[in-house]
């Protein structure tokens, strides 16, 4: 039987799985990694032919309680802040940006990934909503389609701040662009994997990498409503 892998997350970060699908095979377990748009790895999870998802929580924890998502969490990737299975969300500006604080936000520019992140708006609406407010905080609002594009809309002073998934950022680790604050952590995004593949993908996962990690941690997500990568 060869394991189907494949990812809802930034292609920036598929390098991650192309790695576990080598430790796969080193293990004599045949693997391959699933590429392609993003309706084509839905359906593969779907059909069966990938039986391991890298996938955001919030989505998870959606088509989970819908009974959408045939796959159950094993581990998330370690916060190499914590060592834990977390993420944050990095609220980014431009190096330049005379931005020092989050009050320091108000009136300017923001631009997201989509609507349905976790880490590329959500986390944003939370930290709004810690201060009292919502989006009307900003001067106004853009959607960029991707993490990779709010960094470009911003880096072209399109957008003045973005929040961006924090292990989109470690990947890719841009130049001209200034951390003020972050937000979290949340539950990282789970590697899922069918029943017949959890455990050979419990038996060959890093641990250095990878927390071993399991439903419970993504229940609270259920309450921020329809979801995303």
């Amino acid at each position: 039987m060869t394991i189907g892998v494949t990812s809802f997350l930034s292609p920036v970060s598929d390098h991650r799985l192309v790695g576990l699908v080598d430790r796969l095979d080193e293990e004599g377990i045949p693997a391959e990694f699933i590429d392609g748009p993003w309706e084509d790895r839905m359906a593969a999870v779907r059909s069966g032919q990938a039986s391991v998802a890298w996938i955001c929580g919030l989505l998870h924890s959606q088509l989970t309680s819908t009974g959408d998502w045939p796959l159950r969490v094993v581990a998330a990737p370690r916060s190499p802040d914590s060592g834990a299975p977390e993420y944050f969300g990095r609220i980014v500006v431009a190096e330049h940006s005379p931005v020092r604080h989050f009050g320091d936000l108000a009136g300017t520019r923001f631009a997201y990934n989509e609507e349905s992140s976790l880490s590329g708006y959500r986390m944003m609406l939370d930290r709004l909503a810690d201060t009292g407010a919502d989006l009307g905080f900003f001067g106004g609002v853009v959607r960029s389609g991707s993490h990779v594009g709010s960094l470009r809309l911003v880096a072209e002073g399109t957008a003045d701040c973005a929040i961006i998934d924090s292990i989109v950022l470690d990947d890719l680790d841009p130049p001209g662009f200034r951390i003020i604050e972050s937000v979290g952590p949340y539950p990282a995004p789970p590697l899922t994997a069918s029943q017949t593949a959890s455990g050979l993908l419990s038996a060959a996962v890093d641990t250095h990498t990878w927390a071993f990690a399991d439903e419970s941690a993504y229940v609270s997500l259920r309450k921020r409503g329809p979801a995303g990568g």
